[in-house]
């Protein structure tokens, strides 16, 4: 008998909530279904939260366990959904149909709420709008975050809150497709200017970043000699000001794709696919020192799937925004913390280290 081992790239969305109960979302042939683990009475629960919905969604949590949900339906509208216990309340917040859109993000401060996602612009086969709509309390604002080239495929926006603003990443096309990010200032209401922070020319997939502090770390798959490869870079980010501090290779030139960071353990950990396995090294000195590199086991023996992981009780000890993980038959994160089930794998070749120059 011959057992497949497989790796689902299935959009799963885990809200934790203050009791640490979960809720897990799917989108399963237009249906998003919830299935909600209550922690203290062990029992699950299921049910269809959305009969219409498209492709793109995205769900957020307030400190108060409200659960909001967003996805574009059928007829191409946004939809905001509010759940809280068995109360079920839904806002259409299109006017009329808008384009297909892409990356869906929300994200809710105090119970304002941030929207963002890419829609290709008619008449152009390559060239996206990033949208951000935001709800003041009275209105929704909408702004333009940039207009972007691709070279390829339309890469993920990552966005990142530090209370004081919202930091998106994203990659556009000049010369070379780069990555680069912008902030929303959350008291001014205003966005800043446009940060490149990479360099090399080489055709680059994926991107994550994480903010610990002062300093913003960068992770993404590189082409290198027709394979690809995991880059992490690490800037100083003070007063909306970057500089690059440090870049290194962290992965063998083996297919490596779809790295994030997870902050766990007073670690810094860098988590990627390799072949349908989960890889991580980690660093405890904030990116200056790694690790060896180590196969997660469980990974070889069981189906993985992707996480996207929102917590309103996230702290300064634990940042987690997405995570590798088994779905069946319990929920379990792969790829950090306890090495206990893990092989060290050597690495190919010496890994490139740079210090920028000043």
């Amino acid at each position: 008998m011959v057992i497949i081992i497989a790796y689902f790239n299935d959009k799963i969305l885990l809200i934790s909530d203050s009791l640490n109960n979960i809720n897990l979302f799917r989108l399963n042939h237009g249906k998003i279904i919830r299935h909600y683990f209550d922690n203290k009475m062990e029992t699950m629960s299921k049910e269809i939260v959305v009969e219409n919905a498209f492709l793109e969604y995205d769900v957020s949590i307030d400190t108060e366990d409200n659960i909001y949900l967003i996805y574009q339906d059928t007829s191409f509208d946004l939809i905001l959904i509010f759940l809280k216990d068995e109360e079920v309340e839904t806002i259409k917040l299109t006017g009329e149909p808008i384009f297909e859109v892409y990356y869906l993000n929300l994200i809710n401060i105090d119970k304002e709420f941030h929207i963002f996602y890419s829609i290709l612009l008619k008449g152009w086969e390559r060239r996206y709008r990033i949208y951000h709509h935001y709800f003041d309390g009275r209105v929704w604002i909408t702004n333009i975050v940039d207009e972007i080239n691709v070279k390829e495929i339309l890469n993920p926006l990552k966005i990142i809150n530090n209370d004081k603003e919202l930091i998106i990443a994203y990659y556009d096309k000049m010369e070379h497709e780069q990555i680069y990010i912008k902030s929303f200032n959350l008291d001014q209401k205003k966005w800043g200017e446009k940060i490149k922070l990479t360099e090399d020319e080489s055709s680059k997939l994926y991107v994550d970043v994480l903010l610990k502090e002062d300093k913003l770390n960068l992770v993404y798959s590189q082409y290198y000699e027709g394979n690809l490869i995991i880059k992490y870079e690490r800037f100083s980010y003070i007063d909306g000001k970057v500089q690059k501090e440090r870049e290194e290779t962290l992965s063998n030139p083996e297919n490596a794709q779809e790295p994030i960071l997870i902050y766990y353990d007073e670690k810094l950990w860098v988590v990627w696919l390799e072949y349908e396995n989960v890889m991580s090294r980690y660093s405890d000195d904030d990116g200056t020192t790694w690790s060896s590199i180590y196969l997660w086991n469980q990974s070889k023996e069981e189906d993985i799937v992707k996480y996207k992981f929102y917590s309103g009780y996230q702290t300064d000890e634990k940042m987690l925004n997405y995570s590798f993980g088994k779905i069946h038959p319990d929920i379990k994160f792969i790829g950090f913390g306890s090495l206990n089930s893990t092989t060290q794998i050597p690495l190919k070749k010496k890994m490139i280290f740079k210090i920028p120059k000043f």
